[in-house]
């Protein structure tokens, strides 16, 4: 029998050939190894060839790292007096501009160097990394580590408004860097690792630093341009032609402007602005072939470059998906491929191009098929489209399943597509975070985030405290009792600042019920407020203790842990952000360090 990719090399030679000719790319898409080139300093990879990519680089394409030294307050005693010498200048002027010692904000006698000595405060580094292409008020989250070595921990700690530059540059003794720009500003609550043990010294260290979800927001947006690798008027103006002819609409502004030889400025469309960086990888992905016969022959090229075992099937569908809506009779043909994944990424194209007859089918099947490597790969895109409707009701039948990838994956989308009456949603702190009660026949799953923003997700029907039970946190930082199967939770905590407890009240032993306690604003530590079950719409009278996000979510993983809530708790891995082609079509300042 003929060796495979044997059958495909005409396929591979044609791929390259549409792109100008490229063996090293047929090389690396069949797997054969090639004496390094000291000549040739940049290979495109096969999905590359004749696009967009293959001639230019994206600016703003890349990670931006920035830093900044901010103050974290509500610590309580866990701060710390000491701040450098050299970084206690800047914090003088930092407290002054934000009203410490001003008569209009009410801090007469309350001095700078005063907040800087108390226990309840500490100076903590900030860093992070600003999105690719991220246009201004754009969130990211940002890691927080405290300064001093004699903080005892950042949990339940507020971040106040700091300023982020320019990573490259900024240190302690110049946390301004010259005056340099201010690309973004970071705050809000810290969340520390809740899986932490207070009785181990690495993990005691560890709780020193924090990451303040979705509390950075860029300032300015990010100029999004190609750089052609080499100067070329004939070429800057075809790749312009190419992207306003897929991507600009009537009447609307222009999308590719070519200033010079070497450069073309890129407008994100009003229509991408929400899925901007959907858009920005298209561009790159865009194939240059404007006669029918090549960009035909190109696409069904692709297409036959998916069965290939090493072939990078998420970028090849991006080429398809780049080409518009003039491709979907040639990659319909493929929806019944033998190969899951040609099938999957060919629907996954046409989806996205608009195709509701045939691709949601393929999607809905793989969703559904348990076991199957593109499972939760097919549920997630299933969340990014707000059609077919019939995609609604199959992952609702997924929140049911008995693994707990495939169950939070189909929660995520069910939230993304927000047209499931199996979600119900309460805001809690404010609106610092969330809590989501799934509707589920499953065991018992608590879900806590750690990216983008803060929420809480409990999977199946009135979750309750186990009682009797009695809990305590680390530092009896909240008390949780009920001396009976029958009785209520009392609850109380204590106040770090003063030492003091707060009075105890009585909580419904429903987790929902005893999340809303916990994490509600208190004033003073008495606020009432009214809660509505949504489930069975009844009106309950709770007293909020003022715990952070962080600070729930560690309380529920520990009462899970020993088995007072009869939950599993997930807590959700942060994703890595990605670089538009990465080491190969970005350019600028390299990065520091890994994100």
């Amino acid at each position: 029998m003929p060796d495979k990719n044997c059958l495909l090399i005409p396929v591979i030679v044609a791929l390259c050939a549409a792109g100008g000719g490229c063996s090293e790319g047929l090389d690396e898409m069949l797997g054969r190894s090639k004496a390094p080139d000291p000549e040739n300093i940049y290979l495109p990879p096969p999905y590359q060839i004749g696009t967009v990519a293959e001639y230019a680089r994206m600016e703003g394409g890349t990670l931006l790292p920035v830093k900044g030294y901010g103050l974290v307050v509500g610590l309580g005693k866990d701060g710390s007096e000491q701040v450098p010498p050299h970084l206690k200048k800047y914090f003088i002027k930092y407290l002054h501009l934000r009203g410490v010692g001003s008569e209009r904000e009410g801090t007469v006698g309350i001095t700078p160097e005063r907040v800087l000595r108390d226990l309840d405060t500490a100076v903590v580094e900030i860093n992070g990394f600003i999105p690719p292409g991220a246009p201004k008020g754009q969130s990211f989250s940002v890691q927080v580590r405290a300064v001093s070595g004699d903080v005892r921990s950042l949990d339940g700690g507020t971040l106040w408004e700091a300023d982020m530059r320019l990573a490259v540059g900024i240190t302690s003794r110049d946390p301004e860097r010259g005056k340099s720009k201010i690309l973004a500003t970071a705050q809000g609550t810290v969340f520390v690792n809740p899986f932490l043990d207070d009785r181990k010294m690495a993990d005691r260290v560890k709780q020193r630093q924090g990451r303040t979800i979705g509390g950075g927001k860029v300032q300015y947006s990010r100029p999004i341009r190609l750089q052609l690798l080499m100067a070329d008027f004939a070429r800057a103006n075809h790749i312009q032609r190419r992207v306003n002819e897929r991507f600009q609409r009537p009447g609307a502004e222009k999308v590719a402007n070519a200033k010079n030889s070497s450069r073309i400025d890129i407008t994100v469309p009003q229509f991408w602005q929400q899925d901007y960086e959907h858009f920005l990888q298209l561009v790159m992905h865009l194939p240059l072939q404007a006669d029918r016969g090549q960009w035909e022959k190109h696409a069904r090229d692709v297409v036959q470059a998916m069965d290939l075992p090493s072939a990078n099937h998420g970028e090849l569908s991006l080429v398809l998906e780049a080409i518009g809506r003039r491709v979907l009779p040639i990659i319909s043909a493929y929806y019944t491929n033998r190969n899951p994944y040609v099938a999957y990424y060919s629907a996954r194209a046409a989806l996205r191009l608009g195709d509701m007859a045939g691709a949601p089918e393929v999607l809905i099947r793989l969703a559904t098929t348990s076991g199957s490597a593109l499972q939760i790969e097919a549920i997630r895109e299933l969340g990014r489209q707000p059609l077919p409707a019939r995609a609604t009701p199959v992952l609702q039948g997924l929140l049911d399943d008995e693994n707990d990838l495939v169950c939070v994956a189909a929660y995520e989308a069910l939230r993304k597509r927000g047209d499931s009456v199996a979600v119900t949603t309460v805001e809690l702190a404010g609106g610092k975070f969330q809590l989501d009660l799934v509707t589920s026949r499953r065991k018992y799953v608590i879900y806590a985030t750690q990216a983008d923003e803060a929420r809480i997700a409990l999977f199946g029907r009135d979750m309750v405290v186990s009682r009797p039970v009695f809990f305590t946190s680390p530092r009896r930082l909240v008390t949780i009792n009920a001396n009976k199967a029958g009785n209520p939770l009392v609850v109380f905590r204590s106040l770090r600042r003063s030492g003091t407890i707060s009075p105890p009240f009585k909580v419904d032993p429903h987790v929902r019920s005893l999340i809303v306690a916990l994490g509600e604003r208190a004033e003073h530590g008495e606020v009432e407020l009214e809660l509505v079950d949504p489930a069975q719409g009844e009106r309950e009278r709770v007293k909020g203790l003022g715990l952070t996000y962080g600070q729930v979510v560690a309380v529920l993983h520990r009462m899970c842990s020993q088995g007072s809530i009869p939950a599993k708790f997930v807590l959700q891995k942060p994703p890595r952000v990605q670089q538009f082609f990465r080491r190969t079509t970005t350019v600028g300042r390299p990065n520091m360090t890994e994100p």
